[in-house]
């Protein structure tokens, strides 16, 4: 029966973490934090009993915790982005203004030979 009140503690201070972040990013960083810890035991793991597999171990869960980040800011935060772009009057960000471009910096003149 401890093990319960255990987990079910540990559980309400995972929530409690996520929400007394201040801001939405955050948040989103304590609530996907989980998934990068258990990438990082798994992936150690991976190296210690398989060594081939470390690297594509790693990439698989740095894929999770992406996938977590973006599913975590779709399912809370998208209907505000999409609000607040709506207020705005403008179209969301699909391409890179022409002054956003790096330019190539053009190569300095050469110095006059004594």
């Amino acid at each position: 029966m401890l093990h319960k009140e255990f987990w079910g503690l540990l559980f309400l201070s995972l929530v409690v973490w996520i929400f007394i972040a201040g801001t939405p990013d955050k948040r989103i960083e304590n609530a996907c934090r989980p998934v990068g810890w258990a990438g990082n035991v798994v992936t150690s793991l991976s190296a210690l009993v398989i060594p081939s597999q470390q690297q594509t171990t790693q990439v698989w869960f740095n894929k999770i915790e992406y996938g977590c980040r973006y599913l975590t800011w779709r399912l809370f935060y998208q209907d505000a982005y999409n609000a607040w772009v709506k207020d705005q009057s403008i179209a969301p960000a699909t391409r890179v203004a022409p002054d956003m471009v790096a330019k190539p910096l053009a190569p300095e003149p050469l110095a006059a030979s004594k």
